[in-house]
């Protein structure tokens, strides 16, 4: 690599760096070509620094050990933010990883509170990931291990611009480039200080980072929507009783009286657990107060398995082959799905639009729906699309299927397998409570939208992230902005 810092050879086996292009660093990793030439592109503009912008901290070891204790954690109500919640331009607060500490804790320790604005940057292990703590999250949160919090101090920056350009591809690359060679990888606190980023004007910023908020309110939106249609199936098929009911100590004894009409001719005792029981018996009681209970076979239109391509043609064609592991949460995620020939386009795979898509082997716990407008594509063979009759709502069929009730008949089914599996004969004998068509519509409708919000969500940010490549790349079309106000 000669003086002028001009990247000559994309992956060479030695480097040349010029003295003006060498730092502290003397590791051969940190000046890889790929890390020089984004850096030299993001340079040609208007930069910043961070520590310039934002107070960069994160918890001290001993706030941590002292502070973040077993006997704490238990009593926690307010969410701490470790790395694992911190996602790509997004916080995801509602897993079971979640961590909570004391409310009063979290009023003590001022320093480590979060607020709007302040951006939660994963420094170790899942290192290199973002977000921005907006209004829209609604609750109050602190700062947990491995994440450190960027506390802005100049009103010159918009700090969801800031949080775009890290998970931005420039912004991955220079995360990556600062990491310390070891088993885990991190990014120390000095080093983030000194990172340099693009500063535009001020409404390039805006008009980015006002992409991630949009972002993020469809987001929070999506979720109450999500939650509605979720108490609204608990509320007719009173679902909490049946939690109720399942949660009860002796529902966790090793032993179990079936009756002869429970008995199906499978021997094995995981099949005939208590709890299988009381989910029978709810459904009998559902019965009885008019809410009809159906085998899914008297719902579905047309089903069928998907088919399983070599994995030696995978990336060699243009085909969208969707697998088990590619669905999430009532959608298909397309960026995860691998491509294959068009030769395998055949009908008892290819899915379309509307299509309940169900995973029948491996967790045996996802579904999505084909969303509009996707006629191309198909799945494999741990998957059983499925089509429903006019009467019936297709979302509300996935979340039923997706609920309690069609959690505890998968795992009945799947029970004692080494990979849990459902046969055409279990699928088609899904016991589906049925609500009338009106509440069906309310509640498929609302997760129809939750669908609809997490998408528009998904391309925002990915227009975000895109705009700063422009950026970059020194063609960003400024007349958008005005274009958009």
């Amino acid at each position: 690599m000669g003086l002028n810092n001009k990247v000559i050879n994309e992956n060479p086996a030695i480097v040349w760096v010029g003295l003006n292009a060498l730092h502290e660093r003397l590791d051969s990793y940190y000046y890889n070509p790929i890390f020089i030439k984004q850096y030299s592109k993001m340079t040609k503009g208007k930069v910043g620094v961070i520590g310039e912008f934002f107070n960069v901290t994160k918890l001290s070891g001993f706030e941590y050990t002292k502070h973040f204790t077993d006997e704490a954690l238990k009593a926690g109500d307010v969410v701490a933010i470790t790395s694992q919640n911190v996602a790509d331009c997004n916080l995801n607060i509602k897993e079971t990883n979640t961590i909570k500490i004391p409310r009063k804790l979290h009023n003590d320790l001022k320093r480590s509170q979060l607020k709007i604005d302040d951006i939660v940057l994963s420094y170790t292990g899942h290192y290199r990931r973002a977000a921005v703590i907006t209004e829209d999250i609604g609750e109050e949160l602190h700062l947990g291990p491995n994440v450190c919090k960027l506390s802005p101090i100049n009103t010159n920056i918009d700090s969801a611009f800031l949080c775009v350009y890290f998970n931005s591809y420039s912004g991955q690359v220079y995360l990556d480039r600062e990491k310390t060679i070891s088993a885990q990888p991190t990014v120390n606190m000095d080093r983030i200080r000194n990172m340099e980023f693009p500063l535009p004007s001020i409404d390039i910023q805006g008009y980015i980072g006002d992409k991630l908020r949009k972002a993020e309110y469809l987001k929070v939106e999506a979720m109450k929507l999500k939650r509605e249609a979720e108490d609204l199936i608990d509320r007719h098929l009173k679902l909490e009783d049946l939690r109720a009911k399942i949660n009860l100590p002796n529902v966790k004894q090793k032993w179990n009286y079936v009756s002869n009409d429970e008995f199906t001719g499978r021997l094995d005792p995981e099949h005939y657990k208590m709890k299988f029981s009381i989910l029978n018996e709810h459904l009998e009681q559902l019965d009885k107060i008019n809410i009809k209970v159906l085998n899914l076979e008297d719902i579905l239109e047309k089903g069928s398995y998907g088919i399983l391509p070599s994995s030696s043609d995978y990336g060699k064609g243009e085909l969208t082959f969707i697998r088990s592991t590619d669905l999430k949460d009532y959608m298909i995620d397309f960026d995860s799905c691998e491509k294959v020939p068009i030769d395998y386009n055949v009908e008892k795979a290819r899915v379309s639009s509307g299509e309940i898509l169900l995973e029948i082997k491996g967790s045996i716990s996802s579904g999505a729906i084909v969303p509009n407008g996707v006629n191309e594509g198909i799945i494999n063979g741990s998957i059983y699309k499925f089509s429903v009759k006019e009467e019936f709502n297709n979302y509300y069929i996935l979340a039923i299927l997706q609920s309690l009730i069609g959690q505890l008949q998968k795992e009945k089914h799947g029970a004692n397998s080494v990979i849990s599996y459902l046969s055409l004969d279990v699928i088609q004998n899904l016991q589906i409570p049925v609500l009338t068509k009106s509440i069906q519509d309310k509640i498929g409708s609302n997760l129809e939208r939750y669908v609809i919000n997490l998408l528009e969500a998904k391309k925002l940010v990915k227009n975000a992230k895109q705009d700063v490549e422009s950026l970059i790349e020194g063609n960003f079309d400024e007349s958008k902005i005005n274009a958009e106000q």
